[in-house]
């Protein structure tokens, strides 16, 4: 053919990659060759390069996930004492995050934690004006507790539920709440009871 391509080997045993072209005026043909180390030496030096090039990549790109991750870590994490003070009615100062969103969040539980505070302000001079209170028996641990107003009203601070029993609480009131509550707890529907209480 006029021109190709071919692998040969010269007469000292070389493998050649041989490209050859013939002239249509003159008829002369050239030909070059050259050594396939040589490609092949280029061909490993341009794939290690991209490899090389690829890993570098590979590692800015983890470098910089882990940075990010410990950003967004870091900022939900710190979430954590403001969520557990607005759960207890309390407010925590709210952190300046590198997370933008954590940060709105933070923020929200900061207002959500200042309007229950006014809400319960209010909630306790409603209390003590109306003469009227609440408590709240944790079933669980037995504690209990008790708005501000209940003081005034018992004459005394509400003890656990188990000590109120012939104190705060005469014997059979005592009696007839402790049989509502477990009946609540089995059926869980709930109960009004209208009891006598000791001041």
């Amino acid at each position: 053919s006029p021109e190709g391509n071919a692998e040969t080997t010269t007469q000292e045993g070389i493998p050649m990659q041989t490209s050859y072209s013939r002239s249509p005026v003159t008829h002369w043909r050239v030909a070059i060759g050259i050594p396939l180390r040589t490609i092949q030496l280029g061909l490993v030096k341009t794939l290690s390069l991209v490899v090389f090039g690829v890993i570098i990549l590979l590692a800015i790109s983890l470098m910089l996930a882990r940075f990010i991750s410990r950003k967004i870590a870091h900022s939900v994490s710190a979430l954590t004492a403001p969520a557990i003070a607005l759960g207890n009615g309390d407010s925590a100062p709210v952190p300046d995050l590198p997370v933008k969103e954590a940060t709105e969040v933070a923020s929200a539980m900061g207002r959500a934690a200042r309007l229950l505070q006014e809400r319960d302000a209010e909630l306790a001079e409603a209390h003590r004006i109306a003469k009227f209170g609440t408590w709240y028996w944790d079933l669980i641990s037995g504690e209990v507790r008790s708005s501000d107003s209940l003081r005034e009203i018992f004459g005394r601070d509400t003890p656990s539920f188990s000590a109120m029993r012939g104190t705060l609480l005469p014997v059979e009131s005592w009696n007839q709440i402790h049989a509502a509550s477990q009946e609540a707890i089995r059926t869980s529907n709930g109960f009004n009871l209208e009891i006598p209480v000791n001041h």
